[in-house]
């Protein structure tokens, strides 16, 4: 059964230098300002549910209504600072996001377009090259040294003497 095509996308060098110069104008916003963690780092740093999100900004107006209880290792400036910039940051990444994920997406359905494409030749310049066609066993052998599936049954056993 054949899977439709399930994505057409053609991009424009124009588009493509939109886009290019859209995230190089990000690059030059955050470069330097951001952190870049790394994956054990990453994991040593708890995520902020939306209710803890709450109880933060509870916790700045209680600092700002009661000063005298603030311990003094605080730097209330600083948390400020910290405060107005995650919320400043939230709706970009929100943003930043659903792009991601429509490039992610997009990709996807292209890579499947394609590999569907690629083994439906594939299997057939298999049943070509066993009927002895012109020119397909070569290109199948060539393809098939370089198939990402599993290996074939006469690769494993001359790999295993």
């Amino acid at each position: 059964m054949a899977i439709d095509n399930m994505i057409s996308l053609t991009l424009s060098a124009e588009e493509l230098t939109k886009l290019d110069n859209a995230l190089t104008a990000i690059e030059e916003v955050i470069n330097g300002k951001f952190i870049s963690l790394t994956p054990t780092e990453r994991q040593s740093y708890g995520r902020v549910s939306d209710k803890t999100e709450d109880w933060i900004g509870k916790v700045k107006e209680s600092m700002e209504q009661n000063p005298s209880l603030v311990l003094t290792h605080i730097d209330v400036n600083e948390y400020n600072n910290d405060f107005t910039a995650r919320k400043a940051l939230m709706p970009r990444i929100n943003r930043m996001e659903k792009i991601y994920h429509l490039f992610e997406d997009t990709n996807m359905l292209l890579g499947s377009d394609l590999y569907h494409n690629a083994i439906t030749f594939y299997k057939g310049l298999k049943a070509a090259a066993q009927t002895d066609a012109p020119g397909a066993k070569t290109v199948y052998n060539n393809l098939a040294a370089r198939f990402p599936g599993r290996p074939s049954s006469t690769k494993e056993a001359s790999s295993q003497q």
